[in-house]
């Protein structure tokens, strides 16, 4: 009987944790290219193209390596809702459209914010 519960606690300490880790690595790697997406923004604004579209495709080949692992416990939905929109932002900084480039930018930041929500370990996700 007692080994029984111990393997109950056990398992369910193990599936909290896992939770947990990846809750906070897809918070981060939201954050993180939430903050390049910014970067990009500012230098669109700027009107520095080669630059921006340097970073949009650093971001989109990092991106296609981190989505990867991301897809294990994240809906391939999200995950492809921000691949999609890099390759838009890719387009609209080679056709140089400072509209278009900042509005994918916009809709990446919120794709990516979206991840971590849909997988944030709290209540609302269980039920």
């Amino acid at each position: 009987m007692r080994s029984m519960i111990f393997t109950v606690i056990a398992s369910l300490a193990v599936v909290i944790g896992i939770g947990l880790f990846c809750g906070f690595y897809s918070l981060r790697t939201g954050e993180n290219f939430q903050i390049r997406a910014e970067e990009i923004s500012v230098l669109v604004r700027q009107q520095r193209w080669d630059e921006a579209l340097s970073q949009s495709l650093q971001m989109e080949k990092d991106w296609e390596k981190i989505s990867r692992l991301l897809s294990m416990w994240v809906s391939h939905e999200s995950v492809d809702d921000v691949g999609i929109g890099l390759s838009r932002l890719s387009i609209s900084l080679r056709m140089q459209e400072e509209y278009h480039s900042l509005l994918y930018i916009a809709e990446i930041s919120t794709s990516l914010s979206m991840i971590y929500q849909k997988d944030a370990f709290s209540l609302k996700n269980i039920l």
